[in-house]
C-alpha cells in the first residue's frame, strides 16, 4: 500500500476540486447587477440641492525651493515625532528673500505610512 495521505482520491477528483476552488476564487467579488446610481437631490419645489465645491485657496509657493517630507510608521511614537517636525517647520522662518514665510508653508509633497499618516492627514485637512 502506497498512500500519499489519509484520503485517497482519483485524479479526476483533484481536477474537479481545483476547478471548483478556482471558480469560487475568481467569482467571489463579482456581481451581475448594475452599480447603484445616486439620484440628484431636489427640494419640494424641484430645485437642485447639489453641493458645489468651493475653489481651493491659491498658495504661492516659491519655484526655487522644493520641500518633500516623508514620515515613517511606528504608531504613537511616529505620530508624536511627525508632530514635532511639523511644529518646528512652522516655527522656522525663511529669510527676506521669501517674504518671511514659514518653512511649513513651502511644503510641496508629504508621503507617510502608518503612524506618521495621522499627523500628515491633519496637515492636509488644515
Amino acid at each position: 500500500m502506497n498512500y500519499r495521505g489519509i484520503f485517497v482520491f482519483n485524479q479526476s477528483f483533484y481536477y474537479l476540486l481545483v476547478f471548483v476552488v478556482a471558480l469560487t476564487q475568481t467569482t467571489a467579488c463579482s456581481t451581475t447587477s448594475p452599480p447603484p446610481l445616486n439620484k440628484p437631490l431636489v427640494d419640494i419645489t424641484g430645485n437642485s440641492l447639489s453641493v458645489k465645491p468651493k475653489p481651493l485657496k491659491k498658495y504661492t509657493r516659491s519655484d526655487d525651493l522644493t520641500l518633500v517630507l516623508t514620515f515613517s510608521g511606528g504608531g504613537t511614537r511616529a505620530a508624536a515625532f511627525t508632530y514635532g517636525v511639523l511644529k518646528q517647520l512652522r516655527d522656522t522662518k525663511l529669510g527676506s528673500k521669501y517674504a518671511n514665510k514659514r518653512l511649513l508653508d513651502e511644503v510641496d509633497v508629504i508621503s507617510s505610512v502608518s503612524g506618521g499618516s495621522f499627523t500628515a492627514a491633519y496637515y492636509g485637512l488644515f
